[in-house]
């Protein structure tokens, strides 16, 4: 499970605290890259991949119930939620 969800390093990463106090970092382009929403998925039907223009970093971090948190970026995207789940993978994928 995640205690603490945070932006760091002026929101080009974002860490991770798990309730046994392991702290992990997520890339904010790593998490850009892999967002799930709608728009997202269909770039990466329609493309293959999704399109970011140049540096991307984390604006704000907002709570989705209980279930997850919307994250937004700079480069305007502004859809993104990741449940805690989906942020714990990501989280351990980023680790290795």
């Amino acid at each position: 499970m995640i205690s603490e969800i945070r932006s760091m390093r002026d929101g080009g990463a974002l860490q991770i605290t798990s309730e046994g106090g392991r702290e992990y970092e997520i890339d904010a382009l790593t998490l850009r890259l892999a967002a799930m929403d709608a728009v997202s998925k269909r770039e990466r039907i329609d493309n293959g991949f999704v399109s970011v223009t140049g540096p991307v970093r984390i604006t704000a971090i907002n709570p989705v119930g209980t279930t997850g948190v919307n994250i937004q970026f700079s480069d305007g995207h502004q859809r993104a939620i990741y449940p805690y789940p989906y942020l714990s993978k990501l989280a351990l994928s980023a680790d290795n």
